[in-house]
């Protein structure tokens, strides 16, 4: 088909359209042009990944913080695990699954932890380090096998820059060359538009509150851009009174998730309130 809203009348295979785009779909009499709550056919308390079984690397606690792609015919999930270390230590652990539903955690045998590698630990700085946010893309085009999958990390090793890590198989990581002067942010998405690569993330030095969508680009995944475009904000903007203090008000947390469906971006984000206006993130 063709999409005719451009100058450059793109062709593609499929599109994507929103009924509250009044430009791709000028002619509106009789569409519903607002978005719909979504109704999930299944327990929508269902949790696909519980923590695992004592003495696992995730045992006590799941944190998503992570990412999910389609690789061949399977979902695979990369996501933070928290064990019974007596301090705080979240590692990269994985989980596959073909319908999105239902979820193993294979044993990778690669990183080990209380003693033993039967566990779905992926290697990423053998585990040596805390981990807070963890963020995969999945780059099957990239003619160097060694970098189809592709990740940023928020590492104790570096607090508070960031890492950037390379893999041939999504399991076993390298580091990239530590460029000098990384940026800072708290990520959750990655995307990639026009041969740019684009990080989400809380963060920046922009005004408002601290928490705010900031994006960063680079052209090769190692080089990454020091300065940040705000990218959303959920807080008084001037005239307006401003919310002065650390976390106070309406915020961004963590960025969004990005996912592009070739011509849109969706992006998901956590909405964050202080606790003088409520207690906890949605």
């Amino acid at each position: 088909m063709i999409i005719k809203n451009t100058p450059e009348h793109v062709s593609t295979n499929h599109i994507v359209l929103f009924p509250f785009d009044d430009h791709s779909i000028p002619f509106q009499h009789g569409v519903c042009l607002q978005l719909v709550p979504y109704r999930a056919g299944v327990d929508r308390t269902r949790i696909v990944v519980h923590p695992g079984l004592p003495g696992t690397p995730d045992c006590s606690r799941v944190i998503y913080y992570g990412s999910v792609h389609r690789v061949g015919d399977e979902l695979w999930m990369w996501y933070l695990g928290q064990g019974e270390d007596d301090h705080w230590h979240q590692r990269v652990c994985f989980a596959k699954s073909r319908d999105g539903y239902n979820w193993e955690k294979p044993e990778l045998g690669l990183v080990e932890y209380n003693g033993s590698t039967r566990n779905n630990l992926v290697d990423i700085q053998g585990g040596q380090h805390h981990i807070q946010a963890c963020v995969v893309y999945y780059d099957p085009d990239d003619p160097d096998p060694s970098r189809r999958f592709k990740a940023i990390i928020e590492t104790s090793k570096y607090t508070p820059k960031f890492a950037v890590m390379f893999s041939e198989d999504g399991l076993q990581w390298h580091e990239a060359e530590r460029h000098p002067h990384p940026p800072s942010c708290e990520m959750s998405g990655i995307t990639k538009f026009n041969g740019c690569y684009y990080l989400s993330g809380h963060g920046g030095s922009h005004i408002g509150p601290t928490r705010q969508m900031v994006m960063y680009a680079s052209y090769d995944f190692e080089h990454w851009i020091e300065a940040s475009c705000l990218g959303f904000r959920r807080g008084n903007i001037p005239p307006r009174p401003v919310v002065y203090g650390a976390h106070q008000g309406e915020q961004v947390h963590l960025g969004a998730a990005l996912w592009n469906r070739g011509n849109v971006i969706l992006g998901f984000y956590g909405q964050w309130q202080d606790r003088k206006t409520t207690t906890g993130a949605t």
